[in-house]
């Protein structure tokens, strides 16, 4: 007998879901096309269900423009906010900012809580409701422990589990244009949607690499005793004064720099003075 009353039980909750939903879908279309009548109708209808709705804008109302928003962040252990700036829309929800400060800097949504003109944010709340609508507009960001918001490393995984496969659904229902196959590789204890790459499109062959330089010829003559490299037409070794290699030939296409020149210049007429005193 018991099994028969929660069959009848179970009906009637079904059959109430249904009416409600469609009833929801009635007062949406009744709202958009601006049908008092039709909307006040449904309105009556799913209050007598007594069920619980949620009433909220459609993004397609709110202005496309990408607003710079300014935000304040600050933790347990800052000592004073730190400032940064992001790119939103006045159409996000919190949830969907949270989600996105999570995917850009790495805080779980759940460690994240939001003030926004002097008001406490929540989560079903669009940032055009809190006056964020154009650039330079405001917001303050804390960022509490893990601890105190009763966040584990299993509870983290299931989440990002769950926010993964949600983007594989979309991905399959071709929202998403993606080239290969999705498939799921574990990295760092957590999990992220990696594309391989497409069989059809040949991999493009690697770039030769270059051929490596080849080494200036040295000019002049290295010293045997301190191996200094001397310029071809010094006689003695510049640092330790030992002779130049006695098989050493100047090379024929050798040119002598200016301050060369001024040295042999020197040892000419210091040879002809030499030669004077000899005679």
């Amino acid at each position: 007998m018991a099994s028969v009353e929660d069959s009848i039980s179970h009906t009637s909750k079904e059959d109430k879901t249904n009416k409600a939903e469609e009833l929801a879908l009635t007062l949406t279309e009744a709202i958009s096309l601006g049908d008092v009548e039709a909307a006040n109708q449904s309105a009556g209808q799913l209050a007598n269900l007594q069920v619980s709705v949620t009433v909220s804008v459609h993004k397609d109302t709110y202005p496309k423009d990408e607003i710079r928003m300014k935000v304040g962040v600050e933790d347990v252990q800052s000592q004073s906010t730190v400032p940064i700036s992001m790119a939103v829309y006045s159409h996000m929800t919190i949830t969907q900012l949270k989600e996105k400060v999570n995917r850009d800097y790495g805080f779980h949504p759940s460690l994240q809580t939001w003030v926004i003109g002097k008001r406490l944010a929540k989560d079903p709340d669009t940032l055009g409701s809190h006056g964020v609508r154009r650039d330079g507009d405001t917001a303050f960001l804390y960022i509490r422990t893990a601890k105190k918001a009763q966040l584990t490393k299993e509870l983290q995984q299931r989440e990002e589990e769950r926010r993964l496969l949600g983007e594989i659904y979309t991905a399959v229902n071709g929202t998403l244009e993606a080239r290969g196959t999705a498939t799921l590789t574990p990295k760092k204890e957590q999990e992220v949607l990696v594309l391989a790459p497409d069989p059809a499109v040949a991999p493009k062959p690697p770039k030769p690499a270059p051929p490596p330089l080849k080494p200036k010829p040295k000019v002049g003559w290295e010293c045997p005793q301190c191996t200094f490299l001397n310029k071809p037409t010094r006689p003695g070794c510049e640092i330790c004064a030992s002779d130049r290699p006695a098989g050493y030939q100047i090379p024929a296409q050798y040119q002598p720099d200016k301050e060369e020149e001024q040295r042999l210049h020197s040892e000419e007429i210091a040879m002809l003075l030499y030669q004077e005193l000899e005679m």
